[in-house]
């Protein structure tokens, strides 16, 4: 069984392309207990994932500069979609975790923005898409910072599977 694992290791590792893999050993630290793994290790083992949230992170920055639109997309949400191709790849965050993450900044935006809009217009339609478009860049960085922190949180603390437990005999 042992030697099947180490076979299966092996495959995986060369499979992966040469910018996944890692250079060298991590070293080991005196302050971490052995078996376990800190933040700092989880995050260096993760390369994928923290491209995704480095990317989701750098699209909420860049909403106060006033960038030239690409086409009719503003760069903040095609730095979004980037993260987006990164985040789905990533292979250590549920299939659940992802979509939420993924859909905060947009529905913040969307959402978010159009109610904030609505209450700060009092009744007064004509107002409500300028303030639509004075308040949905807040909302969409406030989107991008918790799926951030949640995909983060989720990637250091990963749930407990289901039906996966310790089974006692009797």
């Amino acid at each position: 069984m042992r030697e099947a694992e180490e076979r299966l290791a092996r495959k995986k590792a060369r499979a992966r392309p040469d910018w996944l893999r890692r250079r060298r050993p991590v070293r080991s630290r005196e302050d971490v207990v052995p078996g376990t793994q800190d933040a700092r290790t989880i995050l260096l083992g993760h390369r994928r994932e923290m491209i995704g949230l480095s990317l989701l992170a750098l699209a909420g920055l860049l909403i106060p500069f006033p960038l030239a639109p690409i086409a009719i997309f503003a760069i903040p949400v095609l730095v979004w979609a980037v993260a987006v191709l990164v985040v789905i790849a990533c292979e250590n965050w549920h299939t659940s975790d992802k979509a939420l993450g993924l859909a905060a900044p947009i529905v913040s935006y969307s959402l978010g923005g159009g109610l904030v809009a609505l209450v700060r217009a009092r009744n007064d339609l004509g107002t409500v898409i300028d303030e639509f478009f004075t308040i949905s860049g807040l909302m969409f960085m406030l989107g991008t910072a918790w799926a951030v922190f949640w995909l983060a949180y989720r990637l250091l603390n990963p749930p407990v599977p289901v039906g996966r437990g310790v089974r006692r005999p009797g």
